[in-house]
């Protein structure tokens, strides 16, 4: 399939964005969840995308390690425990 190239521009210019958004708030120690909802592709093959996390500023240990695991679970717990606190006793 090819695109207009005015999508693909536009494309990288959101993609900039993103990246120059995503480094700033790893500098600025903001915690970040990794999570995908992407249904294109074989399960596991997200997991390459951690190499970005890693190119804009983030260990590797923090980049899959926590992303995916760790901090996942806080944020996500966090919001579960808030929206089914009075159903769970």
């Amino acid at each position: 399939m090819k695109l207009p190239p005015r999508l693909i521009e536009k494309a990288r210019r959101i993609n900039a964005q993103k990246r120059e958004c995503l480094s700033r708030a790893i500098k600025a120690g903001i915690k970040i969840a990794y999570g995908t909802d992407a249904a294109v592709f074989p399960h596991g093959q997200n997991a390459a995308d951690f190499r970005y996390l890693v190119e804009l500023g983030m260990t590797p240990y923090a980049s899959d390690s926590k992303t995916a695991t760790i901090r996942a679970a806080d944020l996500l717990g966090n919001r579960v425990n808030r929206r089914f606190s009075g159903l769970i006793n």
